[in-house]
């Protein structure tokens, strides 16, 4: 086998093999589901049917830039083990994740979900957000004329539970009427090291007392690094075959 071939090979299989990311400790989904003291895995987790007739320049692609199913069912398996009375989440975008932290949750939870307006087109969040690149989800989004649709799908959602959509940065939100009373946040907003370590403090300070923070992307390098500089002195954990990982706060 020549060289160039061996090689070829050797990248193709790195890129489909689960590496390594850095964190304190990790979880397979299966432990996530099935370990002693987690419910989750005889209540079932609930994740959304999608609609193939929803109006507007989404083309047809809901999950475009979103948590992946699996991750869904991670995010419902937490939500199910923390049941939470407050959750908030920085990152509607469509409105997945959202539904299926509400889905999970139980019929008393009460959950904000924030993103930037939605006059805010994908080319001037790409501009002002991420503006060190020019191959970000949004520049992408904005080439192909795609719209962000924020929050199209919550009005799916026919459960009990309270979902109030915000719309604001949140590197500038006041969310002084947070502080220490949200028992799960979930961070996937903009992914830039400033704005993720900004995000992550945000979160953590809205925490209460055994309160759980989860973040998106964490495979990327700039959310890990905002999440070690940001110093919230609790061990990471990542959920392998995932891009979440997740703390508790302790106090």
């Amino acid at each position: 086998m020549k060289s160039s071939l061996k090689n070829f090979l050797r990248k193709f299989k790195k890129l489909f093999t689960n590496q390594t990311v850095e964190a304190d400790s990790y979880q397979t989904i299966n432990q996530l589901l099935y370990t002693s003291g987690n419910n989750s895995g005889n209540n079932g987790i609930i994740i959304s049917t999608l609609p193939n007739d929803l109006k507007g320049k989404v083309h047809d692609d809901l999950e475009r830039a979103a948590a992946s199913v699996l991750e869904r069912v991670a995010l419902g398996a937490l939500i199910k083990t923390q049941q939470p009375k407050r959750v908030f989440e920085i990152g509607t975008f469509r409105g997945l994740t959202c539904l299926a932290l509400a889905e999970n949750a139980t019929e008393e939870t009460q959950i904000f979900t924030l993103d930037l307006p939605p006059e805010f087109s994908s080319a001037e969040i790409a501009a002002k957000y991420y503006n060190q690149t020019n191959n970000s989800g949004f520049h992408m989004m904005s080439k192909e004329d795609i719209d962000r649709s924020v929050g199209v799908l919550l009005p799916l959602y026919k459960g009990k539970n309270k979902i109030q959509q915000l719309y604001a940065d949140s590197s500038m939100m006041d969310f002084s009427p947070f502080h220490a009373n949200i028992d799960f946040f979930f961070v996937d907003g903009c992914h830039a090291y400033d704005m993720a370590k900004k995000d992550t403090l945000t979160a953590w300070n809205c925490l209460s007392p055994g309160g759980m923070i989860v973040w998106h992307d964490y495979t990327w390098k700039s959310v890990r690094k905002a999440i070690k500089d940001a110093k919230i002195d609790s061990p990471v954990t990542h959920i392998k075959e995932t891009s979440l990982a997740y703390a508790v706060k302790n106090n």
